[in-house]
């Protein structure tokens, strides 16, 4: 008699176990889809994804490359391209004109400079 009631909490406890366990995972799941569905977002809108290619400093390993694949399919660079500490990064000669700064020097070592 002890013997079927032993195992019969062995599976109460194996039930309430699992039962636990998809709680936690369903929830887990609520979570990483709202992240996932940010993270396509902004890959789409065109920004960085964050912890995706980014390089310690915050700047994208290869900025230029990046901004460069942009303009040629007729897409704006990305912001980064016309900081003050990135523009020697960039050819700006390669580039049409429309994605060029006016004057990338016109403003350095004033309160506008970026």
């Amino acid at each position: 008699m002890m013997d079927t009631m032993l195992a019969g909490a062995a599976a109460i406890r194996q039930a309430w176990a699992r039962a636990m366990m998809e709680m936690v995972w369903s929830q887990w799941l609520v979570v990483d889809t709202g992240f996932r569905a940010t993270r396509e977002v902004l890959a789409t809108a065109g920004g960085l994804v964050p912890g995706a290619d980014t390089a310690p400093g915050g700047a994208a390993p290869d900025l230029a490359a990046r901004a460069a694949c942009r303009v040629q399919a007729g897409l704006a660079p990305p912001r980064e391209v016309y900081d003050v500490t990135k523009r020697s990064q960039v050819d700006w000669l390669a580039w049409p004109s429309w994605a060029r700064p006016s004057d990338p020097d016109m403003f350095e070592g004033t309160a506008r400079e970026g």
